[in-house]
């Protein structure tokens, strides 16, 4: 342990796969060598939400470096030390994400985590976010803004928890890169292409094409460009090549599309989870320029009346209803548009739009878990939740008040396919019972 590298970073989009600020402080033999951060250039179109967090814009990094450069100069350090961080698993799924897009080669990282130290402690804690661990532990949180005033923060806290209880080998971690994406390949062209057949849709439904709305386009462009010389994905940017000179979606383009998604999911493409991906495509079309229009939800009413099969799915059901509903109106209100966009936030970014923010207390509350958690095993929530004084309960009840869920299942989370126990969460909410869904970085 002569070399610890304390690391994070500040990303672009809710996607969680570029960066667009690196920070790090190495130290070895408990004295700093260096701190620094970098600017990157992520090369993708940047969150509202994300700049808002840390601030920085498009207009920041456009003469940034790009990531490679970037990791040229700093992955000799990155390899040859352990890496400190809080929340680490996160992290190393954007990592993870980054070298499969920029062909980056790399097997495996081992790392310790401030979150998983926290629960050895010898006095407990009711939260383990970072900023709630800083005030317990006397560390004064650092002012600066995004990832480095987080990195200067997390060190001090590395530091306390070792002079505390002194890192030993068990404290040492190995996340294996590669994991991640052997799964996500079983099928990613098909769920990719579905994806790009319902934006289209979306997109052109009401006949007209805005340059605002092509952003949903360009992000698809931009997340799958790794697998663009790939069988499938040649074609696809081909036609997309030609949507972006022309600034049009053609009827040619969107069959050509659609029937390339039809080729490659055969007969799969009537299963339920493949609607569900195309309706999440669709959506994503709708909603690019974050306007919704009564030309554009026709004919969202009548894909979802060709595929009513699955009326009884919770997701599709929740659509086919509130759509019917705003157009049983004389014309589509302003307050109908925000209900939709809700509608359409909840379930092209579940965790962002459903999770609440900030620590909440649980005392006194019945406490429902679903999922593996970063801080540890069920047994280990469930004693945490004890002592914070909350009441644990073995499944749902109807006087629930809070589901944590763990960040390995948080993280999966995509186009409606929740586990039974959220989707019954979500089911509860809809009903007006008052049940608050959370991740368990925002109880623990």
């Amino acid at each position: 342990m002569s070399k610890v590298l304390f690391f994070g970073f500040d990303t672009n989009n809710l996607r969680n796969d570029r960066i667009c600020r690196l920070a790090l402080i190495l130290e070895e033999d408990g004295e700093k060598v260096y701190e620094k951060s970098w600017l990157v250039n992520p090369e993708t179109p940047f969150s509202a939400l994300r700049t808002a967090e840390h601030g920085i814009s498009e207009e920041t990094v456009k003469e940034a470096p790009l990531f490679p450069e970037v990791w040229k100069e700093v992955r000799n350090d990155f390899e040859s030390s352990l890496l400190a961080g809080h929340n680490v698993f996160a992290d190393m799924l954007v990592l993870d994400r980054l070298f499969r897009n920029y062909d980056i080669d790399e097997a495996a990282f081992t790392y310790t985590d401030t979150m998983i130290r926290a629960g050895q402690m010898p006095y407990g804690t009711a939260s383990f976010g970072l900023k709630s661990l800083c005030q317990v532990y006397g560390v004064e949180m650092d002012k600066a803004a995004g990832c480095n005033g987080t990195v200067r923060s997390l060190r001090s806290l590395w530091h306390v928890f070792d002079d505390q209880l002194p890192f030993d080998i068990h404290d040492e971690h190995t996340y294996w890169f590669g994991n991640v994406f052997s799964k996500e390949d079983e099928g990613i062209t098909e769920r990719a292409l579905l994806d790009l057949d319902g934006i289209l849709f979306g997109i052109a439904s009401d006949g007209v094409v805005l340059p605002d709305e092509l952003t949903a386009v360009e992000d698809w462009h931009d997340e799958y460009a790794w697998k663009k010389e790939s069988p499938g994905f040649r074609t696809a940017y081909a036609v997309l090549r030609g949507i972006f000179d022309t600034g049009t979606i053609t009827d040619r383009a969107r069959f050509a599309i659609h029937n390339l998604a039809y080729r490659y999911s055969e007969r799969k493409y009537t299963s339920p989870a493949f609607i569900m991906r195309v309706l999440r495509g669709i959506v994503q079309g709708i909603m690019s320029d974050r306007k919704i229009s009564e030309d554009e939800i026709i004919p969202l009413r009548q894909w979802l009346h060709q595929n009513d099969d699955l009326k009884n799915h919770y997701t599709f059901a929740s659509f086919l209803n509130l759509v019917e509903s705003v157009l049983d109106e004389n014309m589509l209100s302003r307050e109908d548009s925000k209900e939709l966009l809700t509608l359409f936030d909840h379930f092209t970014d579940p965790v962002g739009s459903r999770l609440s923010s900030g620590n909440v207390p649980v005392k006194g509350k019945k406490i429902a878990i679903t999922g593996d958690f970063v801080i540890g095993t069920h047994a280990f929530v469930r004693e945490k939740i004890l002592q914070s004084g909350g009441i644990f309960c073995e499944e749902l009840e109807k006087d629930t008040a809070i589901l944590i869920v763990g960040s390995h299942v948080a993280m999966n989370w995509s186009e409606g396919e929740y586990g039974e126990t959220v989707k019954e969460a979500l089911a509860m909410q809809e009903e007006g019972n008052p049940i608050l869904i959370l991740g368990e970085a925002e109880v623990f």
